[in-house]
């Protein structure tokens, strides 16, 4: 999925964000619940985090004296605010993104991370309570239907503007088991939405096209199950036939590893890993991958590396010991 800004919605919040620079308060969220069983082999190499990103991301807004109902799309941000400067214009946004969970066979935990991507500001104001939110009858793209469509509660958060940009986490160990191979998407709204009525600004955003990306799944799995989603997200990036062919082959011998009969040989794929992670920045050099495919591909690979134990790597250099 490419990804790109929301432009529309940055364009119309502009007055207010320019005003503001810190941001939002944590609040405690349940702790990961391993959920799925893997092989006993796969103990021995430990397990690696993964991640999947948005689909669609995309926010709807509403004007209710007004009468505008309108936003969505598939790439964008996930807003959760509300905005008034007179009588007529007061103004929510409810923010969606909707994922495809990968059949992953082993599943220990999984969570939802939100990013905040917005300003803050130096004048005292009282946080802003979040609600966050699921369902499943997913078509991958947000249109003003979804706005006030039926969703199940997941959890709720505070921001604050006058701290720094925060990130929430959210347990989602079960959801992810039940639907492997299926959809789901996530609304976050104000709590004070649809009822709210005061002058100024309230609420968040979650970038899309960030890096990372301001809403995703982190899933904890086995290290071959990880590397087997590292070469699905290649393929989806529609690259150019010898370019995938080249980041592929690396990796297909790092499956081989990994899924032999001989766990105490995994370590064997480090290498393998460091070369992929070396064509990658050099083709993000060379401008054959954009710097958000970089990153996302590199980062990938180096919680496989990770959860290997691999030594001698740090994020960004090349040398790996076999």
């Amino acid at each position: 999925m490419k990804r790109q800004p929301g432009c529309y919605i940055a364009i119309l919040l502009a007055p207010v964000m320019l005003s503001m620079s810190g941001c939002s308060r944590d609040v405690p969220t349940s702790s990961a619940i391993r959920t799925d069983r893997s092989a006993e082999r796969f103990k021995a190499s430990g397990r690696a985090v993964t991640f999947v990103v948005p689909e669609a991301i995309a926010s709807i807004r509403h004007l209710p004296e007004m009468g505008i109902l309108e936003g969505g799309g598939g790439d964008g941000d996930a807003q959760s605010s509300y905005f008034r400067t007179t009588d007529a214009n007061r103004e929510f946004r409810r923010g969606f993104a909707e994922f495809v969970i990968p059949r992953f066979k082993d599943v220990f935990s999984a969570r939802i991370v939100l990013r905040e991507t917005r300003a803050g500001t130096s004048y005292p104001l009282p946080p802003d309570r979040h609600e966050l939110s699921y369902y499943t009858d997913v078509d991958l793209f947000v249109n003003t239907n979804d706005f006030d469509r039926p969703t199940s509660p997941l959890g709720t958060f505070e921001t604050d503007g006058n701290l720094p940009q925060q990130k929430f986490e959210f347990d989602v160990a079960r959801l992810v088991t039940n639907l492997r191979g299926a959809k789901i998407g996530f609304r976050v709204k104000l709590d004070a939405d649809p009822t709210y009525a005061g002058m100024g600004f309230l609420g968040t955003a979650f970038s899309g096209s960030s890096t990372p990306s301001g809403v995703r799944i982190e899933v904890t799995t086995t290290p071959a199950e990880a590397n087997d989603w590292l070469q699905v997200r290649i393929g989806r990036m529609g690259l150019a036939a010898r370019l995938e062919a080249s980041l592929l082959a690396p990796l297909q011998q790092v499956g081989d590893i990994l899924r032999d009969d001989h766990p105490d040989n995994d370590r064997a794929a480090c290498a393998k890993l460091g070369e992929f992670i070396t064509e990658v920045k050099a083709h993000e050099q060379d401008g054959l991958l954009l710097v958000t495919q970089y990153t996302d591909l590199e980062e990938l690979a180096q919680n496989i590396m990770t959860s290997l134990g691999c030594p001698g790597r740090s994020p960004g250099g090349a040398s790996v010991a076999g």
